[in-house]
């Protein structure tokens, strides 16, 4: 892709969502629509980390919601991408998906086991449902 191309498809994104963002304020704010709940979504769920010292990243993808995968080059980046990518898969609306912000979060210690410039994948049994 030529820069030009890259700089309108980066345009075309942005403009997708705010108009998304504008559709949810309308509909939930100025006609006063309930938001849907919640209710619906896991309390944990199965996460499998993976760090590669190739390309200095971080892979996180769910065993039981295959649909469910992201990569990042920091640990806060993929904790963004899996809520993100959770909230997709279980049909959470944007608006409601930013107003709960990080609900899911690896324990600690989970991170600590992955020692600095080795692959190593380890299981997560759960990936907490932070409270809030």
């Amino acid at each position: 892709m030529s820069e030009v191309e890259l700089f309108l498809e980066d345009i075309y994104l942005l403009l997708k969502s705010r108009f998304l963002d504008l559709e949810e304020f309308i509909k939930y704010k100025v006609l006063a629509t309930p938001p849907p709940t919640v209710d619906y979504l896991p309390e944990s769920i199965n996460i499998r980390w993976t760090y590669d010292k190739k390309n200095k990243s971080f892979y996180a993808e769910s065993p039981s919601h295959p649909e469910i995968y992201t990569a990042g080059k920091s640990i806060e980046e993929v904790i963004n991408s899996v809520n993100d990518a959770v909230y997709t898969y279980f049909d959470v609306p944007r608006y409601l998906a930013k107003k709960l912000g990080n609900r899911y979060l690896p324990p600690q210690e989970a991170f600590d086991k992955l020692p600095k410039g080795v692959v190593v994948k380890t299981t997560m049994k759960k990936l907490a449902y932070a409270q809030n």
